[in-house]
């Protein structure tokens, strides 16, 4: 008889789950201070890449569209090898650094540098935050210019500052600028690997003091010690540390929409929203869309939206 051997955890080889690109993943779901290793276990369980987003337009416009899967790969590569092999130098710098970067300038026929900025004399570096710094990533012939934050590898902060670090902040920066475009910095590209960076559209070395945009709907919002003025340019986010869906924004599309109905009195728009409940999932969407306004109603002793809730919706209060 033939016996059958057991296999232990450790000699078990589980197939990677196939799963959808990142990229589409976190334009659809956001990930908490406390669940972002959830997007962990989904990169190290799961047969998926690690790389995000896309090249910025300036460089696919210097692309064929049959070359550009190619030359996005040797991007990505040629930046991943130059960050591994130089990325501890950029902490030790004295003065402002320039890295000619033909590897990269040669895929689009145009030069590429990268610049690091040094220590200012009793202000430190002028890019460098607490889990990260920004370089500059520019092509000076086609006048594009992009930030490029690196994150240190410094495992503490994803355990004991779950708002903060490269798994929470890329994260949430593809899904606010997705959502909210008009209030974030634009992101292009991202790695989640070896030296994790995220590649945005350059906002401009000085603080511009441009408030951000009135925006009584937001879908996120930034803790008070975290929205100031040096995390923003020209009125948008450029950090995205303790940044978090507000309780509008964690409704669906057509919760969000009922809501906004109620809020603006527009009686006929929520009757016919009301009227095309089909289902168990519309019904929680209406009750979660009444009940975010009730509560409003309630703390702003709003006498005229409560009653406008009595008459719309008279058991739910």
């Amino acid at each position: 008889m033939e016996n059958n051997k057991i296999l232990s955890s450790s000699e078990r080889r589980a197939p990677r789950v196939k799963h959808a690109g990142l990229t589409k993943y976190l334009r659809r779901h956001s990930v908490s201070k406390n669940s972002a290793n959830i997007l962990q276990d989904m990169l190290y369980r799961c047969d998926v890449s690690p790389y995000l987003g896309e090249l910025p337009p300036e460089l696919r416009a210097r692309v064929s569209r049959d070359a550009l899967g190619d030359v996005t790969y040797k991007f990505r590569q040629r930046l991943e090898d130059f960050l591994i092999d130089k990325n501890y130098r950029f902490l030790q710098v004295d003065t402002d650094t320039f890295y000619e970067l033909p590897q990269l300038g040669d895929l689009f026929n145009t030069p590429c540098v990268l610049e690091s900025r040094g220590p200012l004399a009793g202000v430190g570096r002028p890019w460098q935050g607490g889990v990260g710094l920004v370089c500059k990533l520019s092509f000076p012939e086609i006048n594009a210019q992009y930030a490029l934050k690196l994150y240190y590898d410094d495992r503490i902060w994803d355990l004991y500052r779950g708002g903060h670090g490269p798994w929470f902040e890329i994260s949430t920066a593809f899904l606010a600028s997705h959502a909210e475009p008009r209030d974030n910095n634009k992101i292009y590209m991202a790695s989640l690997i070896y030296e994790k960076y995220m590649l945005c559209a350059w906002g401009g070395d000085v603080v511009d003091n441009i408030p951000k945009r009135e925006n009584q709907n937001e879908i996120f919002f930034t803790t008070k010690d975290e929205d100031v003025n040096r995390n923003r340019r020209g009125g948008r986010r450029i950090d995205w540390g303790e940044t978090f869906r507000t309780s509008y924004g964690t409704m669906s599309y057509r919760a969000r929409k009922l809501y906004r109905q109620i809020i603006n009195f527009d009686l006929a728009a929520v009757q016919k929203t009301l009227a095309q409940t089909k289902n168990n999932f519309d019904a929680d969407d209406t009750e979660r869309a009444m009940g975010l306004v009730s509560l409003i109603a309630a703390y702003d002793d709003d006498k005229a939206l409560a009653n406008f809730i009595d008459k719309i919706y008279p058991h739910q209060r």
